[in-house]
């Protein structure tokens, strides 16, 4: 009985746990939304009206800024696939190699890519 007892007091507690740590989790990503002011700011004895429009500032441009920094990655990703396009296969599989690359893997699926296509 004192078993039974001690299973079922083990199981509401781990079920305490869990619903607590997912209490807490929702909390940290409200929390995250929150645009933080610019050093220094806090100390100029801003106005409520002030401090919305700051964050509002900040809030629009950080939007901005994420937008150009994806299409900064994406013209990156694109000018190495442009620059590797003009290599031979050799040359591309001896650059491959001298970075650790295991190319014989590789083409091994392409030499049974092949041959499931002429299949």
């Amino acid at each position: 009985m004192r078993l039974i007892a001690k299973l079922i007091g083990l199981g509401l507690l781990g079920l305490a746990l869990l619903v607590s740590s997912g209490t807490t989790q929702e909390k940290k990503e409200g929390k995250g939304k929150t645009v933080s002011m610019p050093a220094g700011f806090k100390d100029l004895g801003l106005t409520a009206e002030q401090v919305v429009s700051v964050r509002k500032i900040i809030s629009e441009y950080k939007v901005k800024i994420d937008d150009l920094k994806k299409q900064i990655k994406d013209l990156e990703t694109k000018e190495k696939q442009d620059y590797f396009k003009v290599l031979t296969d050799d040359q591309r599989k001896k650059y491959l190699e001298s970075k650790g690359v295991d190319t014989k893997s590789a083409d091994t699926k392409k030499d049974a890519k092949k041959d499931g296509d002429k299949k």
